[in-house]
């Protein structure tokens, strides 16, 4: 375990190293990242009727709480009404739900569309500047070259299918309720693992989008071995801020609802977890993606010489560290 930290602490200072004078640049392309990856639901927001339905469901529980203090309900309103106003507030009802329904499952697949088509495809772009910084100029429209480079429905195809594979994951802790704690405890590790295994596909198809979809995976699955470890104590230190913001924004808003008269304090700690830890984890994930970066260019020599990759593949001619063999770093994990 301390091979595994002296490995994550020296990738880590090696991208720091990469990233030096190249921030401004990383920091930009991450944010019209991420605010790419929000347009769906801002586009939805203003046109859905989800919100409508919402407000009338909670001006509904409050008339409903406020006739039951008064001593009348709202069904005793019901005797006032006809059998026809009855029938058509029900139906409105009925349908404000499916708009919801359908609102939120049109949201569901824009947001998936546009990660799958546009936003991860930036990211291969943003992974290439992480796997050229240390070794060659980069520029602003290398944020681009996933749809630039290489054959872009590769590139879908291969995230469709790191997408659908990373799914189990999900399941797996979604079974964790009904599972015993013995099965699903165990599960849930395998998911994590499972997760470690597909980190490389998208340096993959960053450092060649020549690669066919399929071999992507297999390519990922096999270059992780012995660099899982090492990449899960990367994101372990590079966390550790977003940790501390989590940690101090939860015991603020607590100590505001316990001491009731503090009421302004539980704001306060609302507002840390909601704005201030997502601020901490956009400036710090630079780092832990690029050390990954790094991570990825030694399990990529170590899977040329262990026969994982062929000679065909990752060859570029501009860049003699791809072309010879070598043992790279030392590696440690599982």
């Amino acid at each position: 375990m301390n091979d595994a930290f002296s490995a994550a602490w020296g990738y880590i200072s090696q991208a720091a190293s990469n990233l030096r004078g190249k921030k401004l640049l990383v920091y930009t392309a991450s944010l019209i990242i991420a605010i790419l990856a929000m347009v769906p639901a801002l586009v939805m927001f203003g046109i859905s009727k989800d919100t409508q339905y919402l407000r009338n469901s909670n001006s509904n529980s409050i008339t409903n709480y406020i006739d039951t203090r008064s001593g009348t309900t709202a069904t005793n309103d019901d005797g006032f009404k006809s059998e026809g106003q009855i029938l058509s507030e029900k139906l409105a009802r009925e349908r404000q739900r499916t708009q919801s329904i359908i609102a939120s499952s049109v949201i569901s697949l824009l947001n998936a569309g546009n990660e799958i088509l546009i936003v991860n495809i930036l990211y291969i772009g943003l992974f290439s500047i992480y796997l050229r910084a240390g070794r060659r100029d980069v520029s602003f429209k290398d944020l681009f070259s996933g749809f630039t480079n290489g054959s872009y429905i590769n590139k879908v195809l291969a995230i469709i299918l790191m997408v659908l594979v990373s799914a189990i994951p999900a399941l797996v802790i979604s079974l964790a309720g009904i599972l015993g704690l013995f099965i699903a405890v165990p599960l849930a590790i395998a998911a994590i693992v499972l997760d470690y295994f597909l980190k490389f596909v998208m340096y993959i198809l960053a450092d060649d989008p020549g690669i066919p979809f399929y071999r992507v995976l297999k390519i990922s699955w096999q270059a992780s071995s012995g660099y899982k470890l090492t990449m899960f104590v990367i994101n372990l230190i590079c966390n550790i801020p977003t940790f501390i913001c989590v940690v101090v924004s939860f015991f603020i808003t607590m100590n505001g609802i316990i001491n009731e008269d503090s009421v302004l304090i539980a704001l306060i700690g609302l507002l840390l977890s909601s704005l201030a830890t997502p601020i901490v984890q956009f400036f710090v994930r630079p780092f832990n993606d690029a050390a990954i970066a790094c991570a990825f260019e030694d399990a990529k020599l170590t899977a040329k010489n262990m026969g994982y990759i062929s000679a065909f593949e990752f060859y570029d001619p501009e860049d003699q560290i791809d072309n010879f063999d070598d043992s790279g770093m030392k590696t440690f994990g599982c």
